[in-house]
């Protein structure tokens, strides 16, 4: 059985779905690990629709108006859902410290996305993928962790992919516009019509909701148009990856859309609607990933045209732009954020094995249970012990890897790294058996590999037939029988 994440987000006419949005991406991410279940306020059906359109079950609560009765809310809707030591992911500006105070009192395990911060958190980590973003704008507890910038971007699987696609600076015919699902303002149609005007060969695509107020003016305003202005209605993931690779300029608000945009290898121009939006709209702007507008409500429209004329007859400045954002978007966001939710889940630190662990690592060697399950079973010297350790933390060709439950190291596991493949050896110290930590690192490590050692393509491991315990680890974290003898089976698993 999986652990559960319960997503806390509001979305809806009034406030938009950019936290239903992102909440989405990140249950992408996480669902091969974890059973994932939204949490709203009552609201539209649209919300509700988006979540059974990529698959993911929800739960709703009455409306509030004060973050007090919101929280106790939640609490009667968590005490008819599983127990205690689930993880909850706060993603609204009404979610602050008594929510996650409370949450903490129960036991449960607190991720807030926060990009604002301007209040105290309390919750085991705190995830904003602004560009560039520090810890020390945060005031948190001492135990609260930071994934913090691109390199935990809340993209949905197949836009991650996208980095992955070569893409070349092509003259500026495509244009993409997208102004938030509700777009008050009706930015979308300001910025139409100028580039209807100062790019008359251009296909524009407006990317709306059904939520969008003036969704009747831009439907007219494209039925009108001399030239092609189509507009994408409630898009699909696939759909809107489809579209952006196949969009040369994207004008968006810097908000997920615009991470999504530096993902495919737009020409991105972006500004702010809103105060949240500052934070990524900084951190893209001085990594060189966007052209800013600044405030688009203090826009005219001769800077418009002036700027977008200026950058978009520059190939050299958008050809470093596209650079830019492969530099910043890597495409494994989603891999170091599984690996955050499981240490998360578990209360873990990772971290590598340096010199001074090596009387540890000598204790939990010498254990009687590890020598008997070990392929040489006398007991280990300690000269001995401190020449291999010395070379082995230093070498190349390992990979250690030390784990820590609540702050008490509990565990080792080290990588044999060869060209293409890697050999595990692990040991959990004997006050943590029982507890499955097995099977939890054999499944962490997949996802580690994956990050730190990209020409890994399998990992394997050898197992006495008598090591029971560690053959039922790695049966349940998913890995096959690839050899047998008559004392011992190989289990291996490909990446």
């Amino acid at each position: 059985m999986k652990p559960a994440v319960f997503l806390r987000c509001d979305g809806g006419t009034d406030i938009g779905m950019g936290h239903v949005v992102r909440c989405i991406a990140l249950a992408h991410m996480l669902r091969n690990h974890f059973d994932i279940t939204f949490i709203l306020q009552e609201t539209d059906e649209t919300s509700y629709n988006w979540l059974v359109k990529n698959g993911f079950s929800y739960t709703t609560i009455s409306r509030s108006s004060d973050e007090e009765s919101a929280a106790t809310r939640l609490m009667q809707v968590l005490s008819n859902l599983p127990a205690e030591g689930s993880i909850i992911v706060l993603d609204g500006y009404h979610f602050r410290t008594h929510h996650q105070h409370l949450l903490k009192e129960k036991g449960y395990r607190v991720v807030a996305i926060d990009d604002l911060h301007a209040w105290h958190h309390e919750a085991d980590a705190v995830l904003n993928h602004a560009p560039g973003i520090t810890g020390s704008l945060y005031q948190a507890s001492p135990s609260t962790r930071f994934l913090l910038g691109a390199d935990y971007a809340l993209l949905r699987p197949s836009l991650l992919e996208a980095t992955k696609h070569l893409r070349t600076i092509q003259p500026p015919k495509q244009f993409l516009i997208s102004m938030g699902a509700a777009d008050v303002h009706n930015f979308t149609q300001f910025f139409t019509e100028i580039i209807q005007d100062e790019f008359p060969e251009a296909v524009l695509h407006l990317l709306v909701s059904s939520l969008n107020p003036n969704l009747s003016k831009l439907q007219a305003l494209s039925e009108s148009a001399t030239n092609q202005v189509i507009i994408h209605l409630n898009l699909s993931t696939e759909e809107l990856t489809d579209r952006l690779l196949h969009t040369d300029v994207v004008i968006c608000p810097a908000s997920t859309i615009s991470m999504e945009a530096c993902a495919a290898g737009c020409t991105l121009f972006s500004g702010y609607t809103a105060a949240n939006q500052l934070g990524i709209l900084s951190g893209l702007t001085k990594a060189g990933a966007c052209f800013s507008f600044d405030s688009f409500e203090n826009l005219t429209e001769t800077q418009v045209r002036s700027q977008l004329g200026s950058w978009l007859s520059h190939d050299d400045n958008r050809a470093t732009q596209l650079q830019n954002q492969r530099k910043l978007i890597d495409g494994k966001s989603g891999l170091r954020l599984t690996l955050a939710f499981l240490e998360i889940e578990k209360n873990a630190m990772v971290r590598k094995a340096v010199s001074t662990d090596s009387m540890l690592y000598f204790t939990w060697a010498n254990d009687a249970e590890v020598r008997a399950n070990s392929y040489q079973s006398a007991p280990i010297e300690w000269h001995d012990h401190t020449r291999w350790f010395e070379e082995a933390v230093h070498s190349a060709g390992n990979a250690m890897y030390l784990y820590s439950i609540g702050a008490v190291a509990a565990a080792q596991l080290r990588l044999k790294l060869h060209e293409h493949h890697a050999v595990i050896n692990y040991s959990v110290s004997h006050d943590f058996r029982g507890r499955g930590i097995g099977k939890w690192m054999l499944l962490h490590i997949v996802v580690l590999t994956q990050v730190s050692h990209a020409k890994v393509k399998f990992l394997e491991g050898w197992v006495k037939k008598n090591n029971v315990a560690s053959m039922k680890a790695f049966e349940s974290a998913g890995y096959r029988v690839a050899e047998e003898n008559a004392d011992s089976v190989l289990f291996r698993i490909d990446l």
